[in-house]
């Protein structure tokens, strides 16, 4: 009968400066030939079971249902720490120290069974070069579990799937380690350092992605980093090239994370920043909010410059997007607070936010008309992120009953217009008084538009949406 052929994975911190590796190697191959051993890294930085277990449940999910995983980051090798076998909900194994390195796995893949590694029938024989194994006590070092217990098993595993519930007794309640949980509010992220990635100094943080998106962060924004003592200004971008060489960044990384890097330097030397530091990210007042991230619900989004619907009659941005900047952003979540809870309820449309300059250029070709367009030799307020168009809406998103339409370039769209009807004095005077609660000011001549105050500080941009 053909020996079957199986996937190991294996992971250690143990480095290759010696034979470590190989000899777990050797015990694998020796109980399964025909074994496909695959190294995940040997490089872990030493016990960082963290960044293990990050790895791990990283790489899990490319690999097919079979598979088995040995894992050995055990700093406490020897002592009473259990051994431990998993099967996951995909129908994966996992072997090593029950010290918290398969925390991401359960938590990501869920647990089908797990196992104490007590039986030593599985454990690694002395019997290197021999035809026939006798049963005798295993030999297992007491430092070096990785070559005596967690590669055995593995391949055992490997080569017959059924032995699993041979290895020992249930275990209920494996070690979950309990590790800060990053986090997101008032315009602050807070997390730890991960990894220092070599040869580059770049950083991994424990930051994920889905907390930097929760915050609404665009990219060419920019944030202030803290840590161990330092402060640093730096831009959020797309990819290393987004900013000049020698220029520090922060972006998400290719494993999901908020990395920050130098482009073609080393931000682990400029910074000083070392595995396991915390850290804040503090979004500046200056950076580009994305309101659909921060939104929450709380507003609804009819771009009409993604549509043909504005005044040009011709989809003028490649996507639906409404950029702020963070105070803007701030005040206008406040404002459609006020709305929700006004006697009269109603919800905030937004119609326009964050212009491009380039764009401005394009409407004031069109409409030379400083009541309704602004000059792009000096820039608008959107151009700035810091107006934004409204209109008042009921909970089905539809209109209420208001002066004009949008971009209606005549005097029945001014603020006050006598000539509307009395519903439409009322809806937008509600509009009017929910954003000027939050700090707005509206445009005299449109009663959808409205400027944030400080807009003259804020330099004109021209960053392009996201496709």
């Amino acid at each position: 009968m053909t020996p079957p052929t199986a996937d190991i994975v294996f992971m250690t911190d143990f480095g290759l400066a010696d034979d470590s590796v190989a000899q777990c190697k050797a015990v694998m191959l020796h109980i399964l030939p025909t074994a496909r051993i695959t190294d995940l890294t040997h490089n872990v930085e030493p016990f960082n079971i963290h960044l293990a277990a990050f790895l791990l449940a990283g790489s899990a999910p490319l690999w097919p249902k079979g598979t088995v995983f040995a894992a050995v980051v055990d700093p406490e090798v020897g002592t009473v720490r259990r051994g431990l076998a998993l099967e996951t909900n995909t129908g994966q194994y996992f072997v090593g120290p029950d010290n918290g390195i398969f925390t991401l796995v359960m938590r990501n893949l869920g647990v089908k069974r797990a196992i104490e590694l007590t039986n030593k029938d599985f454990f690694r024989h002395d019997c290197a070069g021999r035809e026939s194994c006798p049963r005798q006590e295993p030999a297992v070092s007491s430092t070096f579990h990785g070559r005596d217990i967690f590669s055995p098993v593995a391949a055992h595993i490997a080569k017959e799937p059924a032995v699993f519930s041979k290895l020992g007794p249930a275990v209920n309640k494996p070690l979950l380690a309990d590790w800060p949980v990053p986090s997101a509010g008032n315009g602050i992220l807070t997390g730890s350092v991960l990894h220092v990635e070599a040869p580059y100094g770049n950083i991994w943080t424990d930051i994920p992605e889905d907390i930097v998106s929760s915050s609404g962060l665009v990219p060419g924004s920019t944030i202030t980093v803290r840590a161990a003592g330092k402060t640093l200004e730096t831009r959020f971008a797309r990819t290393f090239g987004d900013v000049p060489a020698g220029q520090p960044l922060a972006y998400i990384n290719s494993r999901g994370l908020l990395g920050l890097a130098v482009n073609k330097g080393d931000f682990a030397a400029l910074s000083g920043l070392k595995t396991g530091a915390e850290l804040s990210v503090e979004i500046s007042t200056e950076a580009l909010i994305d309101m659909r991230r921060v939104s929450g619900g709380k507003l609804f989004f009819d771009i009409r410059y993604a549509t043909a619907g504005n005044f040009t009659g011709k989809q003028v941005y490649p996507s639906a997007q409404c950029y702020l900047r963070k105070p803007a952003a701030d005040a206008l979540l406040r404002a459609a607070q006020y709305a929700a809870n006004a006697p009269k309820p109603f919800r905030l449309c937004v119609l326009d936010c964050y212009r491009p300059l380039s764009v401005q250029r394009r409407f004031w070709e069109i409409m030379p008309d400083t009541r309704y367009v602004a000059n792009p030799a000096k820039g608008s307020k959107h151009n700035r992120g810091m107006a934004v168009d409204l209109a008042a809406c009921d909970s089905k998103n539809n209109w209420l009953e208001l002066p004009t339409e949008f971009d209606d370039f005549s005097e029945h769209a001014h603020r006050g217009w006598a000539g509307a009807s009395q519903a439409a004095q009322s809806n937008s005077r509600a509009l009017e008084d929910a954003m000027s609660h939050a700090g707005f000011s509206g445009l005299p001549s449109e009663w959808w538009h409205f400027d944030y105050p400080g807009w003259e500080t804020m330099p004109v941009l021209d960053t392009p949406f996201a496709q």
